[in-house]
């Protein structure tokens, strides 16, 4: 059983790895539409961050093994990249916590 469930999330984590970019470019329209309210109120807004958990970009530097993307920091750096473009908030709150992720 556990066995089957280390797969599963290890193939979560190869889907996630392959689609990181595109899950990032899908969902800046988003954030830099919330550009303005993220300034004001010094706080990624709640759409911003449920766009982000939609698109599990907080799970690209996770482990395969915890369903993670285990990206490789070009690739992290990219898709942080794209995030950045859009709102540089979000783009620090995301490498911030795709950091922590991988030192841990």
């Amino acid at each position: 059983m556990a066995e089957a469930v280390a797969e599963a999330l290890t193939d979560h984590g190869a889907v996630l790895a392959e689609t990181a970019v595109d899950r990032a470019r899908e969902i800046a329209p988003v954030i830099e539409a919330a550009h303005e309210a993220i300034d004001v109120g010094r706080e990624l807004t709640p759409e911003v961050l449920a766009a982000m958990h939609g698109a599990e970009l907080w799970r690209m530097a996770l482990p395969k093994s915890l369903g993670g993307a285990e990206l490789a920091p070009p690739i992290l750096a990219q898709m942080t990249e794209i995030v950045a473009k859009a709102d540089a908030s979000a783009g620090w709150c995301l490498g911030q916590g795709t950091g922590c992720a991988m030192s841990a």
